[in-house]
């Protein structure tokens, strides 16, 4: 399998710019994710580099797809061995490991609270954390407990709620 590329947009001189990442690779015509399954050091060591790349270019927002942090995991075993609490000591350790200066980020994981799982995708700006519960799960999602909010941030002086692909699919949702 060979690399691909991520293209991350350039807001400084308005110039887009493409970085090999070591994070995507082709696959049967498509670009997907590394798969990254059950190995959260080996996506955080992926996450600084690309970050440190993208910083260096000027790069204000990297996303990271949904799951990239333990894998896109639907079997629930797996999922619950490898899903963080985000007010415990652990996500705190992965928290401290996002650069604190340079892009904002956004990534998905696996959210454990109180016994439930939660296909969350989270917001880090300098340290700073946003978080978001899937709402509209598919099918294969049914181990994890479907979210209720939704949160705004600012970027590039935008107001932006975060939203998985799927809430595109749900009209309800769109246009709030």
């Amino acid at each position: 399998m060979r690399s691909s590329n991520l293209t991350i947009v350039k807001r400084k001189d308005g110039r887009e710019f493409q970085e090999t990442c070591p994070c995507y690779e082709d696959r049967e015509d498509r670009l997907s994710p590394r798969p990254f399954r059950e190995d959260i050091e080996a996506a955080l060591d992926c996450v600084a580099d690309v970050a440190a790349r993208a910083e260096a270019e000027g790069a204000s927002l990297l996303c990271f797809p949904e799951g990239f942090l333990q894998g896109y995991l639907t079997d629930e075993t797996p999922a619950r061995r490898n899903a963080l609490d985000l007010t415990l000591p652990a996500f705190k350790a992965v928290l401290n490991r996002f650069p604190k200066t340079g892009a904002m980020m956004v990534m998905g994981l696996i959210e454990a609270k109180e016994g439930r799982l939660f296909n969350t995708a989270i917001v880090v700006n300098h340290g700073a954390l946003i978080g978001y519960r899937k709402v509209h799960l598919l099918r294969s999602e049914q181990i994890f407990d479907a979210g209720s909010d939704s949160h705004v941030f600012e970027i590039f002086e935008y107001a932006s709620e975060l939203t998985f692909a799927a809430t595109r699919t749900f009209p309800r949702r769109r246009g709030r």
